[in-house]
């Protein structure tokens, strides 16, 4: 029997939150992962996804930076990496490049 793992929304959040460290465990919440996440999105639709692979890792970061501050949320640059990279991590994982 063939085993298919099937991309999920949830399935994102829950795998990046696991790939965190264990201090960014305690100090993020899953729903402070899931708005992160949520920001990067909302950067991408913007930008209609353009130039995606060779977007600046930091536009990205300031968008999610300064959009979280006008929601009076405050995450750091070092909290919003973390959470990106561990996406990238899981996404890997799961077999996206």
């Amino acid at each position: 029997m063939i085993s298919v793992q099937m991309y999920s929304p949830e399935g994102v959040l829950n795998g990046t939150f696991e790939h965190l460290p264990d201090t960014y465990q305690e100090d993020l919440s899953p729903n402070d992962v899931f708005l992160i996440l949520e920001y990067q999105n909302r950067y991408y639709e913007k930008t209609a996804g353009a130039d995606y692979e060779g977007t600046s890792h930091n536009k990205i970061v300031r968008f999610i930076r300064t959009s979280a501050m006008l929601e009076g949320l405050d995450y750091t640059t070092e909290e919003i990496r973390t959470v990106l990279e561990a996406e990238a991590d899981y996404l890997t994982e799961f077999g996206f490049e």
